[in-house]
């Protein structure tokens, strides 16, 4: 077992250390209304959307972000929500109104878990699990975003 300072260069030596023996992982996501979802469905439609993007059981995510490259509009005066999760409903980010935050401007967004505090916000996968964008109460008509999930990933 290997001991690390606790400090900056110390952390910095067991994340370097956590990412070369493939133990962290970063699962890359994307959400975009121009197209279709892992079972072929539009993404504009009111539904759970899979991403394609799948974590293994037993993998805990600890944090990451997601940036909205194109505002998102919908139906009805922009009442339409979008929620993300991987293990239950909007434990990612709780589902939301395009109308407002965080979907209605660009750049990047906090999540659910924060890697600052794993401890309290960490999620872990209880089988294999695939990102899910669920659209609800109305169609989408506009709207992409692109994420990443932060996980360490689970004992072979």
């Amino acid at each position: 077992m290997t001991v690390y300072n606790l400090s900056a260069a110390g952390l910095v030596k067991a994340s370097q250390d956590a990412i070369n023996n493939g133990t962290l992982k970063i699962a890359k996501f994307a959400f975009d209304t121009a197209g279709v979802d892992s079972s072929g469905a539009s993404n504009k439609t009111v539904a759970a959307h899979g991403t394609g993007v799948i974590l293994p059981a037993g993998a805990i995510v600890v944090g990451g972000f997601f940036s909205v490259i194109t505002k998102f509009t919908s139906a009805e005066t922009n009442t339409g929500t979008i929620a993300i999760s991987v293990e239950g409903a909007n434990d990612i980010q709780t589902a939301a109104p395009v109308s407002g935050a965080p979907y209605s401007s660009t750049g990047g967004k906090a999540i659910v878990p924060k890697i600052n505090s794993p401890e309290s916000t960490s999620i872990t996968l209880t089988v294999d699990r695939e990102i899910t964008c669920t659209v609800a109460t109305a169609a989408l008509t506009a709207g992409k975003l692109t994420g990443v999930l932060i996980y360490i990933a689970p004992d072979a």
